[in-house]
């Protein structure tokens, strides 16, 4: 059986080698941009909040450095899939077509 930690730190570097793939395949700074707003905004407008007001609640022995009751390694997970994201939709619209309805 796979632990919690091992499992979001294994998810993490996946993340990690996608966003390092992206910058070194299109090599242009708006992906890093892209990475650091959506980091920002996660942090301050998702998960401080829900942290604050109770909703979440991290687990010093698997997130390992916090920020304002946030784990750092999730703020910049979200911004590595703020930047996947939106490479994914710019590079493949023909996934996109089928999933639309006509």
């Amino acid at each position: 059986m796979i632990s919690p930690a091992l499992f979001w730190f294994l998810s993490l570097v996946a993340f990690l080698a996608a966003f390092i793939f992206i910058m070194w395949r299109e090599r242009n700074v708006r992906f890093f941009f892209y990475f650091v707003f959506g980091s920002l905004t996660a942090f301050f407008v998702f998960d401080v909040p829900s942290s604050i007001l109770g909703y979440y609640g991290y687990s010093v022995q698997h997130y390992l450095i916090f920020f304002f009751t946030v784990p750092l390694s999730m703020t910049l997970t979200e911004g590595f899939c703020v930047a996947i994201t939106i490479y994914v939709y710019e590079h493949l619209p023909w996934l996109f077509g089928l999933l639309k309805r006509k």
